[in-house]
This record gives C-alpha cells, structure tokens and sequence, in this order.
C-alpha cells in the first residue's frame, strides 16, 4: 500500500478546539481511520452503531488522551456559511440524515456532504479521506493540523499515513458487526 503525507502545523489546546471547526481523524494510523467533524466545542460522526451528535469535544479530547488514542485534528478555515449555529445544525441534519455506517456509506459521507454544500469540495471525486485532504490543502481551507498521540510518527512535522481500500472499510464494518452481535 501506498502512503500519503500530512503535515503537522501546530500544537493547539482544547481550548482553541472548542473554538474551531474542523475534521478529526481518530485512530489516525489504524486501517482505515474513523472521521468525524468537530465544531463549536461538539463532536459529530457517524458510527457503526449509530450516530454521535454533539458530544462535548472536551470529554472526546480527555478519553483520547487518556486511552493514548491517536488523533489528527484539521482545523479549517472560515467557510460560507460563518453562522456557526447554521454550520452546526446543519452538521447535525446531515449525521442524523445518514445515521450511520454501512457497506455502501462510510463515516466520511457525511462530512463531504457539508463540505461540498460549504466550501465546494466535489464530493464525487473523493472516496477516501486521503483524497479529501490534497482538495482542503490546494483551496487553501485549512487553518491547521494538530495531533494527540502521534508525536513518536512525526518526523520534521510530517506524519505519514498508509492509504486504504473500500475492500478494507468494508472488512472494519464487518468486524464490527461481528462484534456487536457477540452475546455475553
């Protein structure tokens, strides 16, 4: 498999997150990651066992530490719509619309689906998150990049991840389907 570069920008405190909107890669090197938006202190995804609106991003941010998650943040740039109250409520209607993960819908929909409403990302042409991020970096849309738990596979503020397959999303959603059907 091939591999693609992301470079860290900074070290950014929780405080400067719950002020910010962006993109969280969680499980950053695992494949393939999880992705989810963050916004206005909230975290939103969908899962494999449904959809996760408005966690409080503080207690998102204090288990990743506390279980040595590895985390990407992309913080992104002022988009259309500045309104954070509208960017979140309309983050909320697109998890809710897409509740959640499947063979044919990963967690990245429903990010493209705000994306491509609030900054003219062209969702057709991204099926993974590795071609998302060359389109945030070349429309100039992101603010910065800040890390939990990877600092031992940054090298010069460069961290590289290994690319993935449809195949391999489809094998992750399988075995958590598996594991959600195991009876204690």
């Amino acid at each position: 498999m091939s591999t693609y570069k992301i470079e860290i920008s900074k070290s950014i405190t929780l405080n400067d997150l719950n002020e910010s909107f962006g993109i969280f890669v969680y499980r950053a090197t695992r494949i393939p990651p999880h992705l989810g938006l963050f916004i206005d202190g909230k975290v939103y995804d969908i899962t494999a066992v449904g959809p996760t609106l408005g966690l409080d991003l503080n207690s998102f941010y204090n288990t990743a530490v506390k279980r040595k998650m590895e985390v990407l943040f992309i913080g992104l740039n002022d988009v259309k719509m500045s309104n954070l109250y509208n960017l979140e409520s309309r983050i909320e209607a697109s998890v809710m619309k897409h509740q959640m993960v499947s063979e044919l819908k990963s967690c990245l929909v429903p990010i493209l689906e705000v994306l491509e409403e609030i900054c003219s990302i062209k969702a057709s042409q991204v099926h993974f998150f590795f071609d998302l991020y060359p389109q945030l970096k070349s429309k100039k849309l992101i603010k910065f990049t800040s890390q939990l738990g990877l600092n031992a596979k940054i090298d010069n503020n460069i961290l590289e991840l290994t690319t993935y397959t449809q195949e391999d999303i489809k094998d992750c959603i399988a075995a958590l389907d598996r594991k959600s059907n195991l009876v204690c």
